[in-house]
C-alpha cells in the first residue's frame, strides 16, 4: 500500500487491523516499500496512532514494540520464519543500520503516541492551552452518566423543596426520584443541546399551571376525581403524544 498521501481503509472486526497498522509501522520506521514507500524513514517520535479504545491503544503499543524487537533480532540473524519479517528483510540493505534504528525506536516505544481519539484530543488541548483557550490542568472524563445523576438529583431537590406537598405528590406521580427523570432527560442530554425555538411563556411553566389547576381539582366531586385518575393512568402511557393527551383528556370528561 503506498504510504504518501492520505488512504482510507475500512475493514470490519476480525479482518487484521492491528497487524496491518503494526507492519505499516515497520515500513514508515525503516522507508521500505519500493515506489510505495514513504520518501524518508521516519522516527518514533514523528508517527501518530489513534485509535478507539483504551484496550485498542495497549495492543497496538504492544504489538508495533513486539514487532520491532523481533525485526530487530531478524536484522541481526539475517533470516526469520515470519513471512512479514522476510519480506521486510529482503528489502533491507544495510541490516545492521536496521538493526539499529529498531533499538533506538523500540527504546522510545515508552514516548511513543499511540492514543485513544479523546485522549489525543486532550494532549494537543494541554499543550497549546494558550492558543485553544483552555486550562493547563483538566480531567477527562470518559463516562458522564453520575454527573447527570447527579445533576438530575440537586435540580430535582432545588425544584421540588419550595412546593406544596399536592405538588410535590403529582410530580412524585410521575418522577419517583433522579433515576426516574434521568431516564426521562437522557436522550435530550446526548449529543448538542436541544434549542427551545418557542419557549413557553412564564404563566404557563410548571408548577405556576399545577398550582392554578389543584384548587380545582382538590374541590371536584367523586366522579370528577375518577376522571382524573383515568387522565393520570392515560400520562403514564409511553407512546403519549400532545394529540393523544387531548384525546384522553376528553374521553375521560375533564375537557369538553
Amino acid at each position: 500500500m503506498p504510504l504518501i498521501g492520505e488512504r482510507l481503509i475500512e475493514a470490519s472486526a476480525g479482518t487484521g487491523k492491528t497487524f496491518t497498522i503494526a507492519a505499516l509501522y515497520l515500513r514508515l520506521l525503516l522507508g521500505l516499500g519500493g515506489e510505495a514507500a514513504y520518501p524518508r524513514a521516519i522516527s518514533v517520535e514523528e508517527l501518530l496512532v489513534v485509535t478507539f479504545t483504551e484496550a485498542a491503544t495497549e495492543e497496538l503499543r504492544g504489538r508495533i514494540r513486539s514487532n520491532i524487537h523481533e525485526l530487530r533480532i531478524a536484522c541481526l540473524r539475517g533470516e526469520s520464519d515470519n513471512p512479514l519479517y522476510s519480506a521486510l528483510l529482503a528489502e533491507i540493505a544495510d541490516k545492521d543500520d536496521a538493526a539499529k534504528t529498531l533499538l533506538l525506536a523500540e527504546r522510545q516505544m515508552d514516548e511513543a503516541a499511540v492514543f485513544t481519539i479523546h485522549g489525543f484530543c486532550q494532549r494537543m488541548l494541554s499543550l497549546n492551552a494558550f492558543e485553544s483557550g483552555m486550562l493547563f490542568e483538566q480531567q477527562l472524563i470518559e463516562d458522564e452518566s453520575r454527573l447527570r445523576y447527579q445533576a438530575c438529583a440537586d435540580s430535582g431537590a432545588a425544584t421540588a423543596i419550595p412546593l406544596t406537598r399536592d405538588i410535590a405528590a403529582v410530580i412524585h406521580d410521575v418522577w419517583k426520584g433522579p433515576r426516574d427523570l434521568l431516564k426521562s432527560l437522557d436522550r435530550w442530554l446526548q449529543g448538542e443541546a436541544p434549542q427551545l425555538k418557542s419557549p413557553p411563556a412564564l404563566t404557563r411553566r410548571w408548577p405556576n399551571a399545577i398550582s392554578r389547576s389543584l384548587p380545582a381539582l382538590t374541590r371536584s366531586s367523586s366522579s370528577g376525581a375518577s376522571r382524573w385518575a383515568r387522565s393520570k393512568a392515560c400520562w403514564k402511557i409511553p407512546a403519549l403524544t400532545g394529540g393523544s393527551l387531548i384525546a384522553a383528556t376528553r374521553a375521560s370528561g375533564w375537557r369538553k
